[in-house]
């Protein structure tokens, strides 16, 4: 049976040990009921890489070996999205995160339904981060995505000029996914912009076509806003690899 993986919460040294958080160690006691002696691979957010021997529950792991990540990436993808209603962006960050998305960026747009106070967005964030982490140790990924706190729609343009090449999904206008990605042989850094139930309105589009974006439709029917960035993602994904 291979090792199971397990996300390691902060940075450990060689020899040092790791005591997961009490909702980990409820895992791993009653859930996969570790025994001593039993060996586990984990990765941190920073990509680093650790063999793990589980030695008591108070003592935690021993780590046997902990590897530098492997380098930057040739390529990444990242999304901003206008948050969905309900679990559907959570949906989209596990699936995401599955398909190879690099950083998730929730956007508070014109018609987006949910509205979050500022005092409740870190406590928002802890639980996607959380699903982040889960996600990537089920789909066996070194890293974990990067997340940003809801951003505003002006915080959002502001991000744009970050990225090489900037694909709006918009069902009313645009070129070809495949045209425009062709075009663009040499992008390293592309971002994906989605909207939410309602879409984007003029002047969003408007306004990101100004700060460099591409407006782009898919060669499918028109999908959800939880579908599009998946399929967007793996269409990307796909011709850059």
């Amino acid at each position: 049976m291979s090792e199971r993986r397990i996300f390691v919460r902060h940075s450990c040294e060689e020899g040092s040990f790791y005591l997961p958080d009490p909702a980990g160690l409820h895992y791993l006691l009653r859930v996969l009921r570790v025994v001593p002696g039993e060996m586990y691979r984990g990765f941190d957010a920073d990509a680093f890489g650790y063999r793990l021997e589980w030695r008591s529950e108070k003592e935690g792991f021993k780590v046997l070996e902990r590897t530098p990540p492997s380098g930057a990436p040739a390529f990444t993808l990242s999304l901003a999205q206008g948050l969905p209603k309900g679990p559907k962006f959570e949906l989209v960050l596990r699936q995401g995160t599955e398909v190879g998305i690099h950083s998730f960026f929730p956007l508070l747009t014109e018609r987006t339904v949910v509205r979050l106070p500022p005092e409740e967005r870190e406590g928002k964030r802890a639980r996607w981060e959380r699903i982040l982490q889960e996600a990537s140790r089920q789909c066996g990924r070194d890293d974990v995505p990067e997340l940003s706190t809801p951003l505003s729609w002006e915080e959002g343009l502001a991000i744009l000029g970050s990225f090489d090449l900037v694909l709006m999904l918009y069902e009313g206008d645009g070129n070809p996914l495949r045209k425009v990605l062709e075009s663009h042989p040499k992008a390293r850094r592309v971002l994906l912009l989605v909207g939410p139930e309602g879409g984007w309105s003029p002047r969003e589009v408007e306004e990101s076509v100004r700060g460099g974006a591409q407006v782009v439709h898919l060669p499918t029917p028109i999908l959800r806003t939880e579908t599009a960035p998946l399929a967007a993602a793996s269409m990307v994904c796909f011709h850059y690899s």
